[in-house]
């Protein structure tokens, strides 16, 4: 495959229209505590869906199964079969988006920032929508830039351009264009290859192998 041209980081500003985000830990901060509620959520919905661990048990579960593979509910699915859009679903529904801190900073540059945006996010859209309406930004993603991996038929950043593709057609522009902000490293490797600029958000907690 053809590797995109290099360009120079003022040419590629010059050029900048559109947006791609992601949502969670990008347009708000995902520390501990929201880390540890996460956890929490997958261990409920895993109890309701029927695995056979109390509370103390199925969180300590999701919490090694989020150091291990940066997914909460990936043991609970290869060890207790459960089907992993369902959890998908049911995770959501036992999270409370008012414990989010808002960026009034963000806020602000988004509103005075004349570019259009997408939200690219692996959460589901129910939650998106309402994290999105607390935090202040909703009005820069209505429903047709908005794509959650239900949208996105469950193709994930780092594994399909599909997200992308749906994405870039949104806002109606061309990859050169536009930017993704991914606090993933492992999702920017496929809007890089196709033409998009990357930034990686990481809080300042840079892996060891980088």
């Amino acid at each position: 495959m053809e590797q995109a041209k290099k360009i120079s980081f003022n040419e590629r500003l010059r050029q900048l229209r559109g947006i791609l985000w992601d949502l969670d830990n990008t347009l708000y901060r995902l520390d501990e505590m929201l880390e540890s509620l996460f956890n929490v959520a997958t261990a409920r919905a895993a109890i309701d869906a029927g695995v056979p661990l109390d509370m103390e048990a199925a969180a300590a579960l999701a919490r090694t199964s989020y150091e291990k593979t940066g997914l909460s509910g990936a043991y609970f699915i290869d060890q207790y079969g459960l089907d992993r859009n369902t959890l998908h679903f049911a995770v959501h529904n036992h999270l409370d988006e008012k414990v989010i801190n808002a960026s009034i900073e963000l806020q602000g540059l988004l509103d005075g920032a004349k570019l259009t945006h997408a939200l690219l996010t692996h959460g589901e859209r129910g939650w998106a929508t309402r994290v999105l309406q607390h935090i202040g930004l909703r009005h820069h993603f209505p429903d047709a830039q908005l794509f959650a991996l239900e949208d996105m038929a469950f193709e994930k950043k780092n594994a399909s351009r599909q997200p992308f593709l749906m994405g870039l057609a949104a806002l109606k522009l061309p990859p050169q264009s536009v930017v993704m902000m991914e606090d993933l490293s492992d999702n920017l490797r496929i809007p890089h290859e196709m033409g998009m600029g990357t930034v990686w958000l990481h809080h300042g907690r840079i892996p060891d192998t980088l």
